[in-house]
């Protein structure tokens, strides 16, 4: 059973009460409702650290009553023996807003380098018709299988066994226990040049993975052909500390963007520990973290590399001048560190502009202006960084662009917060164009930003 919700929408068991029920966006027998709450409640504790209460780590709201849950900001899939659960974001794009979501949010995944893929021009366009996890699975196998069609990379790994000559060296102790007097069995340490590596072994513990989570027949039969050339390696349990472990080398270029999927495949997986337990999988998405390195990315390749650009400098997060906005008199201590989403700095230091990215709907009737809290963000970047204007930035839903003024309170004058929206990726013909929009409204924007922080404007 699959069902499809979108950003904070409601999903709630059969035993929900009928108001419940009236405004749910899906309804799932009880049984497998109850396991997909013990799977992510489960999967909370697991994550969560020191004492923070894991309730606010689950991927679903959960009502107390168990019987029905809210979805948060959260998109992706989760799934469990006989229900698979996938989250996408609330963008209204009319009739067929399910699969404009879908192909919007694989184009920014891939964009911003979450979901790392080389051919980025079909991703976006072959999504609309798969499920996420599907999607990912599939674009997995196709990947995995073209290149292991060239073939395993080999390295050399040591080994050590009773040989009937000698081969590498003499391990001279375990010969003197082992074989004693012996000249026709000779303990020998040796390297040998094999295709069983640490990286062939995280490959067929995905496709192992994956083959067991996978509901469509093509993916499945790609990732049978897959591991009929992994059979002979080495099984080992997918982990994200066995994918940590492994090294790249020159020789496994190739590789890298299979390798940073079994990462994502490895920290969605959970299996039962204790008896009772759920075994489930969650591949999810913040996407407030989306958004953000969305926008990212489109300043990096299509605003920075501009003349315009020439003298400033960008910091995503505000790495290297996150300024601390207030410090504790007796100690010095800083407090409140600031980390803007992009923050752009003329070398001179005589000028600079943040950009805040904010994924909500804002003028869609029920959200027309920022959040209070919002605003006193933006005024408290105007302040620390002397920033004449400073951007909130959402996603475009058609509302139009307005601005505040920061009143004065002495002689200095912080400027205003400028409310702009950003296009979200749709389909189109080619890559380039669905991110095409992004691109020119996101250098429009910064350039304006740049002549306005220079008072050209």
């Amino acid at each position: 059973m699959r069902v499809t919700l979108f950003e904070y929408a409601t999903l709630c068991s059969e035993a929900a009460p009928s108001s419940i029920k009236r405004r749910a966006a899906g309804i799932v027998p009880a049984a497998r409702f109850a396991a997909l709450r013990q799977f992510d409640l489960r999967r909370a504790r697991e994550s969560v650290t020191g004492h923070r209460d894991p309730r606010y780590a689950t991927i679903l709201d959960w009502d107390e009553s168990g019987t029905w849950a809210r979805a948060r900001q959260w998109v992706g899939v989760m799934q469990v023996e006989g229900l698979q659960v996938e989250v996408l974001p609330k963008i209204d794009r009319g009739d067929d807003e399910t699969n404009t979501s879908r192909s919007s949010l694989v184009a920014m995944l891939t964009y911003a380098g979450v979901v790392p893929l080389r051919d980025r021009a079909l991703a976006a366009l072959d999504a609309a018709d798969l499920p996420l996890l599907e999607w990912l699975i599939e674009r997995f196998a196709r990947m995995l299988w073209a290149e292991l069609r060239c073939g395993l990379p080999k390295a050399y790994t040591s080994r050590t066994g009773a040989l009937g000559c000698v081969r590498g060296r003499i391990d001279l102790p375990q010969q003197l226990v082992r074989f004693p007097g012996r000249a026709d069995r000779l303990v020998c340490e040796y390297d040998e040049l094999a295709d069983d590596t640490p990286l062939a072994r995280i490959l067929r513990a995905t496709v192992e993975l994956l083959r067991q989570t996978t509901r469509s027949l093509e993916s499945h039969r790609l990732l049978t052909r897959c591991f009929a050339l992994l059979e002979h390696v080495r099984r080992a349990p997918l982990t994200t500390q066995l994918v940590d472990r492994f090294s790249p080398t020159r020789h496994t270029t190739r590789f890298e963007p299979i390798i940073e999927l079994c990462r994502l495949f490895a920290a969605g997986q959970s299996t039962a520990s204790r008896a009772g337990d759920v075994s489930g999988f969650a591949l999810f998405f913040d996407m407030n973290r989306v958004f953000e390195d969305y926008a990212v990315g489109l300043v990096k390749r299509h605003v920075m590399t501009e003349e315009s650009a020439r003298g400033w400098s960008f910091r995503p997060q505000g790495v290297g001048r996150k300024l601390p906005l207030l410090r504790r008199c007796d100690t010095n201590r800083a407090r409140l560190a600031l980390s803007p989403d992009l923050l752009f700095e003329h070398d001179s230091r005589s000028a600079s502009f943040v950009i805040d990215t904010k994924w909500k709907l804002l003028g869609d009737g029920a959200h027309d202006a920022p959040a209070r809290e919002d605003l006193y963000q933006m005024f408290a970047y105007a302040v620390a960084y002397g920033a004449r204007t400073v951007t909130l930035l959402y996603p475009d839903i058609g509302a139009e662009c307005f601005s505040y003024e920061i009143l004065p309170r002495s002689d200095q004058d912080f400027g205003r917060i400028i409310i702009a929206y950003l296009p979200i990726p749709t389909s189109g013909d080619s890559f380039a164009a669905c991110i095409e929009p992004s691109a020119r409204v996101m250098a429009s924007l910064v350039r304006d930003e740049m002549e306005r922080a220079l008072g050209v404007m």
